[in-house]
């Protein structure tokens, strides 16, 4: 009978280092896209040395289904057919409007929400707090809220009535 485990006295040998295809929907450095790559490195190697798909699987403790997946790619990019790539969002048709919006200074996604759903928008609050937030951390530049109007063009806040406590303690 052959033993499966690996020997603790030899060190798990590391899958090769990938070329990453441009035309890849996941990017490098994606949590999925990467140990997808890596599983299917390591099921193609131990395809190649000699070992069934079902000793694959209790090696490396995979479903047999998943080691069929990975076995019957002939890359990593064939697995990246998600059902959510390529699909438009309900929100596709109110980008536009999002986007002005932000550049005017509105960031709050509850606003914005309330704004488009009498326009037509009949999508999740959470899609359109998902946009902002990608905005939010998005590199690029973001434009700079406007004052509030309770300041003053210079950003003093001379011209407002202090609080009561401030009149008192003041």
């Amino acid at each position: 009978m052959q033993v499966l485990a690996p020997d603790p006295a030899q060190p798990a040998p590391e899958p090769e280092k990938f070329e990453y295809p441009s035309g890849s929907p996941w990017p490098k450095g994606h949590r999925f896209a990467d140990r997808t790559r890596v599983n299917h490195a390591i099921v193609h190697e131990l395809l190649a040395a000699g070992l069934g798909r079902r000793a694959i699987g209790r090696q490396l403790r995979m479903t047999s289904r998943t080691v069929k997946l990975l076995a019957d790619a002939a890359t990593p990019e064939d697995l990246f057919q998600g059902q959510w790539q390529g699909r438009p969002s309900k929100l596709d048709a109110f980008k536009p409007y999002l986007d002005d919006r932000w550049n005017q200074g509105c960031t709050n996604a509850w606003r914005v929400w309330e704004e488009i759903v009498p326009l037509g928008y009949q999508g999740s609050y959470q899609r359109v707090r998902a946009c902002f937030r990608e905005k939010r951390l998005s590199p690029g530049p973001v434009t700079a809220r406007p004052p509030s109007p309770a300041s003053s063009p210079d950003g003093s806040s001379a011209d407002r009535r202090p609080s009561p406590r401030r009149s008192t303690f003041g």
